[in-house]
């Protein structure tokens, strides 16, 4: 079993308002990033980490059917505001048992073609399990990240706002790198000149 773990609990403090529901490419940011996630046939389920709303609910928009839509849980986090390794952590406590690999990624980034992410499966599963498997596009380092099981408490303890990086830094020998022409992996939507490139 594969699982992406969206993190999407972001204050948004550049963009001045939701960045994740912004227009973008005639849909919103969140709407685009959850449907190139939905359409990779390889990824099982989809956690999407959330902050705790306003109001009642999470705004979350449906994509596609109700099937697709199926595959996605929401978790809350109630630690946001600590920053992106809090939310990592939450979001691997919601991973089920028997997960392989999770694919981790950022919600503010629309871009990321499916067949890049279905690339980094690929590409795991050719090397061995026990791989880290990143993106890289013009010599530098992208999203999403796939981790194997082996990993799974490390990305479980980690807190603060360093994400992930601790940890791809602690095992260079354990990580195969793919070269993609995406240029998705790299463009995160931060500010309102973003936007307006889009």
């Amino acid at each position: 079993m594969i699982v992406g773990i969206i993190l999407a609990a972001g204050a948004s403090r550049r963009m001045g308002q939701d960045k994740l529901a912004l227009p973008w490419r005639d849909s919103t940011v969140l709407q685009c990033t959850l449907e190139r996630w939905l359409a990779v046939p390889e990824i099982d389920h989809l956690i999407l980490v959330r902050r705790p709303p306003k109001s009642e609910a999470p705004d979350v928009p449906m994509v596609g059917n109700h099937e697709a839509m199926a595959r996605v849980r929401i978790v809350l986090n109630p630690w946001a505001d600590e920053g992106m390794g809090r939310s990592i952590s939450v979001g691997m406590a919601a991973v089920p048992p028997g997960t392989e690999a999770v694919l981790v990624g950022l919600a503010d980034m629309p871009d990321v073609q499916s067949a890049t992410i279905s690339s980094l499966v690929d590409l795991w599963r050719f090397w061995a399990p026990r791989q880290i498997v990143s993106p890289v596009h013009a010599s530098r380092r992208g999203h999403p990240v796939l981790f194997g099981a082996e990993h799974f408490d490390a990305l479980k303890a980690l807190t603060g706002d360093i994400g992930a990086r601790k940890l791809l830094a602690s095992h260079p020998e354990l990580q195969a790198m793919l070269l993609t022409q995406d240029p998705g992996v790299l463009r995160d939507i931060d500010t309102p000149e973003d936007v307006k490139s889009a």
